[in-house]
């Protein structure tokens, strides 16, 4: 899956979103970061079109594959990409990171589900892997006073 970058400020942010995604629990998504600021991180949720359904990620969820093109190897086996116990840290964003993720038109509860996780440092692309689980697809609550 790829996305295209909706924010504001291109320079400094990456806001995904992405067309006719379909996810079930044993796919593998594959994130690529960078960023020399200290606190760069970043969080991911994924949330169904109708709102109904949403997948949080934590930050146990992700697998740390290293940096350079040849950590994207390793996310195509899930076997493999299981055993890896490298793990990112829990990351912190600034003010302009929280006020942003705060203000995508996800559900609140997508929002608070996920975590923030700290990208490796400098200027080369680090990649992370996570293995969706059967217990991370969640239902929404439907809005007070609906069925």
């Amino acid at each position: 899956m790829n996305v295209r970058n909706t924010a504001y400020n291109l320079s400094k942010y990456v806001f995904g979103s992405s067309r006719d995604l379909r996810v079930a629990a044993g796919d593998v998504i594959l994130v690529k970061m960078r960023g020399t600021a200290v606190y760069r991180s970043f969080i991911l949720s994924i949330e169904s079109a109708d709102g109904s359904v949403f997948v949080p990620f934590a930050v146990d969820d992700f697998r740390y594959l290293g940096d350079g093109r040849d950590a994207v190897r390793l996310a195509s086996d899930r076997e493999e990409l299981l055993r890896i116990v490298a793990r990112p840290d829990l990351g912190t964003p600034d003010p302009d990171m929280s006020d942003a993720w705060r203000n995508l038109p996800n559900s609140q509860a997508a929002r608070a589900a996920s975590e923030w996780v700290r990208c490796g440092p400098g200027t080369e692309w680090h990649y992370y892997a996570a293995v969706i689980r059967p217990a991370m697809l969640k239902a929404t609550e439907p809005p007070a006073g609906e069925p």
